[in-house]
């Protein structure tokens, strides 16, 4: 297996010096995830660190099972919900590397996964199987294949002990949607954290009517520009009892307005966030001020609105970090 500072899995050597690999084969157990790391690679700019990580093929046929006839005509809900269910994406995790106790910093990192549950007839000769081969795994489960890579501030002469903090990512825990308008003002709506049960009530501050500075937005070189709505609903509650803005987030369920193009003969600056065939969105970094509490802001349209969706989210994680030594001799 050559490995190559800053390439991803795909990436090739051309232009650098392939990393002294290091074998390990070093297990690990986190709660419900298993695997482990084969090797690692240095170079003098860094290392890079390998994880396997063993996947249930019970699981994964169960999935497939469930969504394999839904996935043409699937909504964008039924997607992200496909996405979190995937048990491929369930055992990616972030990491935190030292080595003989010096923080490193982090470069980048990649994943890919091998699996034969869903009959992928590419699979032959893949990345993937090459991966699968190279680091020995077993054939009865599917496997994740996840690199960190990291920087040295100085390399050390020599590598006693790497240390690796396993960081769970946050999971969007989706409660069911709520109704809110102009009109709901001082309205309380009670939630239940979908993972610990616990019991919170949200209070509507206020509900306003915002709009953005008209402009357009030109669209290529020639004389095609785009007219962006500008309407939008802003939520502004506070939580009982209180949560920080990380754990938990008011999202607009419904969909803007597209923008409409047509051909102009003037220029315009804009700041959109989006695509241009896509709905816009804002963002309010700037316009909020924190003593007010939490703040949502629904996708825009092109006439005002007074009523809509949105999606009450708490952000948590699934499984406490993890530290795991490694010691070289």
């Amino acid at each position: 297996m050559k490995v190559y500072f800053g390439k991803n899995f795909w990436g090739s050597g051309e232009d650098g010096t392939e990393m002294e690999e290091i074998r390990l084969n070093q297990s690990f157990l986190w709660e419900d995830i298993s695997g482990f790391i084969p090797s690692v690679y240095v170079d003098e700019e860094g290392i890079a660190i390998d994880f396997c990580i063993r996947v249930s093929n019970e699981k994964l046929k169960y999935f497939w099972d469930k969504w394999q006839q839904k996935l043409e005509e699937s909504s964008e809900e039924d997607l992200e919900q496909i996405a979190n269910e995937n048990p491929l994406n369930q055992v990616d995790f972030h990491v935190q590397v030292a080595v003989n106790g010096e923080p490193l910093q982090n470069e980048f990192g990649c994943g890919a996964s091998y699996t034969k549950v869903f009959g992928n007839k590419n699979i032959k000769d893949s990345l993937e199987e090459q991966l699968f081969l190279a680091y020995q795994c077993d054939e009865n489960s599917s496997w994740h294949f996840k690199r960190h890579i990291c920087r040295w501030s100085e390399k050390p002469q020599k590598i006693e002990e790497i240390t690796i903090d396993f960081l769970a990512y946050d999971k969007r825990l989706k409660c069911d949607k709520l109704e809110i308008g102009l009109a709901d003002a001082g309205k309380e709506y009670p939630l239940i954290h979908p993972l610990s049960g616990a019991q919170y009530v949200l209070c509507v501050d206020k509900a306003e009517q915002q709009t953005l500075p008209k402009f357009l937005e030109k669209v290529s070189d020639g004389l095609a520009y785009q007219e962006v709505p500008s309407h939008f609903l802003q939520i502004t509650y506070h939580m009982q009892p209180d949560i920080p803005s990380s754990a938990f987030l008011l999202q607009c369920a419904q969909k803007g307005d597209k923008p409409h193009r047509y051909i102009a003969g003037r220029e315009a600056n804009v700041t959109v966030i989006g695509s241009t065939d896509g709905p816009t969105s804002i963002f309010l970094a700037g316009r909020i001020d924190k003593k007010q509490g939490h703040v949502a802001a629904s996708e825009c349209f092109y006439e005002p609105i007074e009523r809509m969706y949105w999606t009450p989210i708490f952000m948590a994680k699934e499984r406490q970090n993890m530290t795991l030594s490694i010691k070289l001799q």
